[in-house]
């Protein structure tokens, strides 16, 4: 709580004491003042009872014929106006002096009466009667003045009684006031004492420490957030922002001097007075000199500065001073092992009121790495833009002139790097050897592309694997190189190369060749951005490459899908095969340039000839296997015809790569072959082949594409060939099947209404085929003429979704009027738009099964009755059982009831509710479980028929004999299911 919550609250606490006390003070006097009235009354009342005494006592003793009544009255009516005057109305004793002042006056009256009676009547007080009568009157007043006394006794008392309660209640409320005053002083008034005391003592404290410069003193944290503890914690605040302020001005002051040797400036200031020189520490590291060494001057500055640019310096200060401009000068420093420094300074000047300068305030500031940048920025943007004009050039080069603007790229990039020779390496199509196809060589320097060519990748491996892997290969030195570029640093070492570097051209994941540079002359060092930039000329190249290549591979593929075009359109004439492949063979010989082109089918492996259905060759080049003709397997290497059937790419074969090669390749002049295996059925395996017999030829990656893809057109036509007659042949086994099932089909396309129908469509609706067109409607009016309406509507629910398929059957007439029976079944095929395609439908003619159905529903019905004629028989019998006073009973094997007829009911009591489903030995006297099978069940089975007369019981216990007749059940197996047995009661 705040202190000075806890002021306010103790001094409106003591003034609502002191208010408190003095409303209890004035409610106090005059409580007191009202009882001590109350008991002033009541003595004056006292007093006039007390007069009123004495006046009673005289009538008693009075002799006089006369009665003081006068004064007695005057007494009587001052002690009324003592009643009246008193405060006591409240009192409950005032009611009752009332009474008895009113008892004494009425008393009195009394007295007075007979005071008057007994002058009137003795003329003498003195009479014994008279006398005992006023006595005893006067008596009663005296007795009734007593009762007054009594009362204003008890007023009175209870008056002190009262007073005595005020005073003690005064006393309490005083003492619980000094109580309450002790508690609060207590309570507040020592302990805030005390909380001023120390706060303000540790808080003087704290200031005298602040004011030496303490500013790490802290003061406890204190709990209470009162004044005491916001000043504490202001102090410890203002002393922490102090303590950091300090800090920071420390840091500051670091920070400048670290801001200073990181930006390598200095500061300086000269007192042109008396000449002397203040710097900085960073000023004596960019001059390398000891401070403690060095008596700084503007004279020692001078002899650092370098010998050309002295004066320079100096005469630019002087100016400066003359003239009141800013001094800013660049010059260097020299040092004595050589080294140079490039130090720009500037500084400012103040003056007097004379206008004689007085100080000079300076920095100084190293800019040699800047100067170096500067220098290098200019090499890099001379190399950049060369990569530029390289780049456009590259980029507007046309397939004829890109060997010459790869020449002017190799020797502007040459120059600008300061190299001796560059050139460009590309692989060759194996990728296993390069050559130098451009090479630029500045003056004096020898040429060494005619000796770079077609040089094997492995005699610098090492090297083509770092190039593979995209790395630049870089040496200053020939030494410097890895061990393992050895065979590298000796072809330098041969050359005279002191420096190289060879940037990979890499395109698509691919190392297509390798950019370089030599230097002869001296050594020299390649930093990240140069290699950054030459790898830019490396794409550049590469893209000019790629372009170059994608070109040729354009007109490869033009070329290559102008082929398969024309191949394409032999295969989709409708000629017959073998015609077909003649054509194709003689194309194929134009397309490929070759000498001989032919077709040769394969035969089963148990069979020893090849069969060749076509082969076209040069006139220049007789033919080697006759069209149509049937040759020898062992005309053929077996190895070489695994091999190829093996494959599955194009096999390119050179005679002269053969050790021993047949003699018919000598007579047919073959020198190369090309040889592709054609699967038309996984069955049937044809040769595509050709021949080059004027030379060797290696053919070409795009050469053996076309040859492979015209192969697998060629196997898809030979396969369509053999699906379509394999189709024909499904088709008539569908029309036989169809005509066996007298089912016919039809198809609806949506929505162009297009309706196609079966042979035995038509046949099903007594049609001839193509009697009439076929279409929907055709289709409904074939319908009988009560059935049509809601055949359509059924068949148009699948198209409208409302049904998933027609199911139906229905009447159709035929041409000849003849009324025949259909079933017809319909299903609809929808896209995934939900919208329907077709309609497909099965029309079956199932005229004869509905008459067999009509037959054999003919039968069962006559079958039906005879049924229940028997079943009516059977209830017959059943009937007259029942009523029969025979008791008749069936039971399974084990005893268990399974019918009671009326008989028995009748016999025995039970009724079959009772009893089906109930051990039969429920009406056996005797109730031996063995009985049945011993007795009954054994003999039944060995005769079939027998008859006991055993004593059986009735539903009320009383027993008879009886005459048991039992059969034997059978079931239709001819096993024995149950039995039945006929009871008669032989008691009579």
């Amino acid at each position: 709580m705040m202190i000075r919550t806890r002021l306010r609250l103790l001094a409106w606490g003591s003034l609502l004491t002191v208010l408190l006390a003095i409303t209890l003070s004035w409610w106090g006097y005059q409580l007191m003042q009202t009882e001590r009235q109350r008991h002033d009354s009541i003595q004056r009342l006292r007093t006039a009872a007390i007069n009123l005494n004495v006046m009673t006592l005289d009538l008693l003793h009075a002799t006089t014929p006369t009665l003081p009544a006068r004064q007695w009255l005057a007494i009587y009516r001052n002690l009324d106006s003592k009643i009246e005057d008193a405060p006591l109305r409240a009192d409950p004793a005032y009611p009752i002096l009332k009474e008895i002042h009113a008892k004494i006056g009425e008393r009195f009256e009394n007295l007075l009466q007979a005071h008057a009676r007994c002058r009137e009547k003795h003329r003498d007080l003195e009479q014994p009667g008279c006398r005992t009568l006023l006595t005893r009157l006067g008596t009663q007043i005296r007795l009734a003045v007593q009762d007054l006394f009594v009362e204003i006794s008890r007023a009175e008392q209870r008056i002190a009684d009262r007073l005595s309660r005020y005073t003690a209640i005064g006393s309490l409320l005083l003492l619980s006031l000094l109580a309450t005053l002790s508690l609060w002083t207590v309570i507040i008034v020592l302990p805030m004492t005390r909380r001023l005391s120390h706060g303000l003592t540790r808080l003087m404290d704290a200031s005298q420490r602040f004011s030496r410069g303490h500013f790490d003193h802290r003061l406890p944290v204190e709990k209470e957030q009162d004044e005491i503890g916001i000043l504490s914690a202001t102090y410890n605040d203002m002393a922490t922002r102090r303590e950091t302020a300090e800090q920071a001005l420390l840091n500051s002051k670091a920070n400048l001097s670290e801001a200073q040797h990181i930006a390598h400036i200095g500061s300086w200031e000269l007192n042109l007075r008396n000449g002397e020189l203040a710097w900085s520490e960073e000023l004596f590291r960019i001059f390398e000199i000891d401070r403690h060494r060095f008596e700084a001057s503007y004279q020692a500055f001078l002899d650092r500065v370098h010998p050309d640019d002295r004066q320079r310096v100096d005469a630019a200060y002087s100016r400066s001073l003359a003239e009141r401009t800013e001094y800013d000068i660049v010059h260097r420093l020299l040092f004595d092992d050589g080294r140079v420094k490039h130090i720009r300074e500037r500084c400012k000047t103040e003056y007097d009121m004379r206008g004689k300068p007085v100080r000079s305030i300076g920095t100084a500031q190293d800019i040699s790495e800047s100067v170096r940048i500067e220098r290098q920025l200019h090499y890099r943007l001379g190399l950049e833009g060369a990569i530029a004009r390289t780049s456009t050039q590259l980029a507007r080069a046309g397939e004829q002139d890109l060997d010459a603007r790869i020449d002017t790229v190799l020797a502007t990039i040459g120059q600008a790097v300061g190299a001796d020779r560059s050139y460009l390496f590309q692989l060759e199509d194996d990728s296993d050897t390069f050559s130098n196809t451009h090479e630029w060589c500045a003056d004096g320097v020898a040429s060494q592309m005619s000796d770079l060519q077609r040089v094997p990748t492995s005699e610098f491996a090492p090297a083509f694997e770092r190039f593979r892997a995209d790395e630049v290969l870089k040496a200053s030195d020939p030494g410097e190189l890895h061990e393992d570029l050895a065979p590298l640093g000796e072809f330098m070492r041969q050359t005279g190369i002191r420096s190289l570097i060879n940037v990979p051209i890499t395109t698509e994941g691919r190392l297509r060749g390798v950019i370089g540079f030599d230097i002869e002359k001296h050594p020299r060092a390649w930093p990240d951005e140069d290699i950054q930039l030459l790898r830019t000329v490396a794409e550049n190249l590469g893209g000019a490459l790629a372009r170059q290549e994608a070109a040729r591979r354009i007109a490869e593929h033009t070329w290559f899908l102008e082929s398969l075009d024309r191949i394409s359109a032999v295969l989709a004439g409708k000629q017959a095969i073998t015609p077909m492949l003649r054509e194709l063979t003689t194309l194929i010989l134009e397309l490929f340039a070759a000498d001989r082109a032919w077709l040769l089918q394969t035969t089963p492996r148990d069979d020893t000839r090849y069969l060749v259905p076509v082969e076209a060759t040069r006139p220049e080049y007789p033919g080697m296997l006759a069209s149509g003709a049937e040759i020898s397997k062992a005309d053929f290497n077996p190895e070489l015809m695994r091999r190829i059937l093996a494959s599955d790419n194009p096999l390119s074969i050179h005679t002269d790569d053969l050790e021993n090669p047949p003699d018919y390749l000598k007579t047919f002049h073959i020198q190369s072959r090309l040889i592709m295996p054609i699967r038309s059925t996984p069955d049937a395996v044809w040769l595509l082949g050709l021949h080059q017999c004027a030379s060797r030829r290696e053919w070409s990656p795009a050469e053996q594409r076309l040859f492979k893809a015209i192969a697998e057109r060629i196997g898809l036509a030979l396969a369509g060939a053999e699906l379509l007659e394999n189709l024909q042949h499904s088709e008539q086994r569908l029309l036989e099947a169809e005509r066996i099932a007298r089912t016919g089909s039809w198809e609806l396309r949506l929505p162009s209404g297009e309706t196609h129908w079966s042979r035995q469509e038509y046949r099903c609706l007594g049609y001839a085929e193509n009697a009439v067109e076929a279409s929907f409607d055709a289709l409904i009016a074939a319908a009988h003429r009560d059935d049509r309406d809601w055949v359509e509507d059924r068949i148009r629910s699948v198209i409208d979704g409302k049904n998933a398929t027609c199911d139906i059957q229905h009447r159709v007439v035929w041409p000849d009027g003849s009324e025949h029976i259909v079933h017809q079944l319909a299903i609809i095929e929808r896209n995934d738009q939900g919208r329907p395609l077709r309609l497909l439908g099965t029309t079956q003619d199932v005229s004869e099964r509905v008459r067999m159905e009509q037959e054999l529903e003919f039968h069962r019905q006559h079958l039906e009755q005879l049924v229940e004629e028997r079943t009516a028989t059977i209830r017959q019998q059943v009937q007259i059982i029942d009523q029969t006073h025979v008791a008749v009973l069936t039971t399974d094997l084990d005893g268990g009831i399974t019918s009671w007829n009326g008989g028995a009911e009748r016999l025995f009591g039970f009724s079959d509710e009772e009893t089906i489903g109930r051990h039969v030995s429920l009406i056996q006297a005797d109730k031996d479980p063995g009985f049945l099978h011993q007795r009954i069940v054994t003999p039944l089975k060995a005769r079939g028929q027998y008859e006991i007369e055993p004593t059986l019981s009735r539903r009320d216990g009383s027993t008879f004999p009886a005459h048991l007749s039992l059969s034997m059940l059978y079931d239709d197996d001819g096993a024995p299911s149950g039995m039945v047995g006929y009871v008669l009661d032989i008691s009579e």
